[in-house]
């Protein structure tokens, strides 16, 4: 599908997923890991719960809540779950440095080009929003939803363009707005999935240049 069509849209509208999107999710948790090392707590232990902290009923969409993890170690550890919790904290006020390098210059290219930016972030509302407010790209966006329901649940303009790198969450959109939205799937890893065509496929944001016909950075 050639989007360039959709530049003579008076309404352009993107709406972006936040982590593995425009944010590095992996190296925070990691850094998450590593933020309780002073406490003598190793990084293979925050690994070894971190999907205890996942309520059952939401594991595939990887919802983590650092509050119930901090008391889960607590539990293993003896250590304050309120130590453990400023340890996280610290780390998620340091969130500008885990966004995508490409992410900000993307943003900005859009916002400047009069595309209408959303936000749309799934998981725990306080921790994804402190992420975003620490990220430094909250600016750029019009409108920012932080749910802890499939984004299938949203109702999205018609003709959005939706960059997500979650399949599973690109699925059920298509099922519910395959003929209202255009949906985009950030494929990073490079993995192996089969797609309707009307799907679109990109391995790194700066791809949405050339959906669009425009100059790469």
């Amino acid at each position: 599908m050639d989007l360039s069509v959709l530049l003579l849209m008076p309404k352009k509208i993107i709406a972006l997923d936040f982590d593995r999107t425009l944010f590095d999710t992996e190296h925070f948790k990691i850094a998450l890991s590593k933020s309780l090392k002073k406490y003598g707590i190793p990084p293979v232990l925050w690994r070894q719960t971190y999907e205890r902290s996942i309520p059952k009923n939401l594991i595939k969409y990887q919802i983590y809540r650092p509050e119930k993890h901090a008391k889960i170690i607590q539990k293993l550890t003896k250590v304050d779950a309120e130590k453990i919790l400023d340890a996280f904290h610290k780390v998620t006020k340091q969130a500008s440095k885990f966004i995508y390098k490409e992410t900000a210059p993307v943003l900005k290219f859009f916002v400047n080009r009069n595309f209408t930016l959303y936000l749309v972030s799934f998981g725990d509302c306080a921790h994804q929003r402190g992420k975003i407010e620490h990220s430094g790209i909250a600016k750029y966006f019009k409108k920012i939803i932080i749910s802890n329901k499939p984004k299938a649940s949203i109702k999205f303009p018609d003709k959005t363009i939706v960059v997500d790198d979650n399949i599973l969450e690109i699925k059920n959109l298509y099922k519910k707005y395959k003929d209202t939205i255009i949906l985009v799937w950030l494929n990073r890893e490079n993995k192996k999935t089969k797609l309707p065509e009307s799907i679109i496929k990109i391995k790194n944001l700066k791809n949405l240049f050339k959906l669009y016909n425009f100059r790469t950075l």
